[in-house]
């Protein structure tokens, strides 16, 4: 069974006199009651006999009430969501600006949810651009009141912003609701401005969640079984990044705070039942605590894997003094977390990545910046479970990736154009590679066809030696 598919659109542009208006195209226009209209018979518009709908003589010949079944007919936000869509609707929102006061959602189920997807000029054409990349082109929602979430409502491909002193969107009792690629921002200074309140099973997907004013509350709250994959969270003052209950699965976040000894990352607030957290390929930055766990007697052993904490003041901290939490913690990056573990029976700890030669800078490309990516030689590239980088973000590679191209390894991500191998760095004529045309650590077989190894960082580029295999110059260049 597929989705009934519903549409949104700005409010229409408005009525004008002596105006042609056409079925083919669909011409629409914002009656006096705000409502879209669109045309069904065409006509020359004219004052009074053929006048703006509902206020005009005889408009009803002209003119019908959208009611979201197309493109051409599409709802603005106002009548969607007087129209209460149905379980197993997906309400298609086409790019634009759109503001909306308190709302109470309508109610969808597990097997017929609903869904709110934002769109460019195609349907779906948002879907796979990565919100945490860039919101270009999503549809603009202000919220200016509360929304109350219903069972089984999600938002898709939206950049949402408000200013409440209250969370934006969610509900302590509504189960099975969710975002799918959105941002979510709360602007408003003040302790109790917050993003997002779930129940059970609350679902976050590449979404990138923040507050920014100077006082603010909880960015993300939820209970029983959280689903949070690959999202970002951002916080400006005193408070926690997410609070969730058992059988949280978190993979691939970043939470990233401001240096607050109070702030948390994750803050397991309750074990009513069921296992406890699954923590997976995230990152912690410069947070108070980056995990909390609750003055209760744990249910179950927690799980830690391929995890890059760094630059906190705890990097776990078990209040529950009765009895210490059984942990397996498996190729974690630590450094410079002043009080690593409290409460903690060690179950398993095997792989953890300690070195530390430096701050931040010896791990990521601008942390101040909210750039997480590995630098090269990052002591967390390639010492994951199975192999690949620890934490959310990979290295950015220091390989050409494509003819003409090279990089700067003492600067990271830095890409110019070079004319090929015929200008190596010493000397050297046509296509012959030369020994001292690799970097350090990288070896030029006899032939001048092949490098292999690893190379070294801050010396002259291009580098060839790294992780992968390509063609570069008709050279078949190995890196490890």
């Amino acid at each position: 069974m597929g989705f009934t598919e519903k549409y949104v659109k700005p409010d229409s542009a408005a009525w004008v006199n002596a105006t042609v208006y056409t079925t083919t195209p669909v011409s629409q226009v914002l009656g006096s009651d705000t409502n879209n209209y669109y045309c069904i018979l065409a006509h020359t518009s004219e004052t009074g006999v053929k006048g703006r709908p509902i206020d005009g003589t005889n408009w009803a010949t002209y003119w019908a009430v959208a009611d979201g079944t197309t493109e051409q007919r599409a709802w603005n936000i106002t009548q969607m969501a007087i129209a209460v869509p149905a379980a197993g609707t997906r309400v298609n929102i086409l790019t634009g600006t759109y503001t909306k006061g308190v709302w109470t959602m309508p109610t969808g189920t597990v097997v017929d949810p609903i869904f709110f997807r934002g769109y460019n000029s195609a349907i779906g054409d948002l879907d796979s651009q990565d919100a945490l990349s860039s919101t270009a082109n999503f549809p603009d929602l202000t919220i200016t009141g509360l929304f109350t979430f219903g069972p089984g409502c999600f938002f898709q491909n939206l950049d949402i912003t408000g200013a409440l002193a209250s969370y934006l969107i969610g509900s302590g009792l509504s189960d099975d609701n969710g975002f799918i690629n959105c941002r979510v921002i709360n602007t408003q200074n003040d302790a109790a401005a917050s993003c997002v309140q779930g129940d059970n099973d609350l679902t976050l997907i590449r979404c990138d969640i923040s507050c920014t004013g100077a006082a603010h509350g909880v960015l993300v709250d939820a209970d029983l079984g959280a689903r949070i994959a690959y999202c970002r969270f951002k916080m400006t003052a005193t408070a926690d990044c997410i609070n969730v209950q058992t059988s949280a699965v978190f993979i691939g976040c970043t939470f990233h705070g401001n240096g607050n000894a109070s702030s948390i990352g994750i803050d397991v607030d309750a074990m009513p039942a069921g296992e406890n957290p699954i923590i997976d390929r995230c990152t912690f930055y410069n947070l108070g605590t980056a995990l909390r766990l609750p003055n209760v007697v744990a249910v179950s052993a927690i799980l830690l894997t391929n995890n890059h904490v760094t630059d906190c003041a705890k990097y776990i901290d078990n209040l529950y003094v009765t009895d210490e939490d059984v942990l397996f913690e498996l190729n974690n990056r630590t450094r410079d977390n002043i009080t690593p573990r409290t409460g903690v029976f060690q179950g398993v700890l095997a792989g953890e990545v300690i070195t530390d030669t430096g701050g931040a800078e010896t791990d990521y490309v601008n942390a101040g910046a909210g750039d997480f990516n590995l630098i090269s030689g990052a002591p967390g590239i390639n010492a994951a479970t199975l192999q690949g980088d620890i934490g959310a973000w990979q290295r950015i590679p220091d390989f050409p990736t494509a003819a003409n191209t090279w990089h700067n390894d003492t600067t990271d991500g830095v890409t110019g154009s070079m004319s090929g191998l015929d200008v190596p760095k010493t000397g050297g004529t046509g296509s012959t590679l030369l020994a001292e045309d690799v970097a350090t650590g990288v070896t030029l077989d006899p032939t001048g066809d092949n490098v292999t190894g690893t190379a070294s960082g801050g010396s002259w580029t291009p580098y060839y030696g790294y992780r992968g295999r390509l063609r570069y110059f008709g050279y078949d260049l190995a890196y490890s």
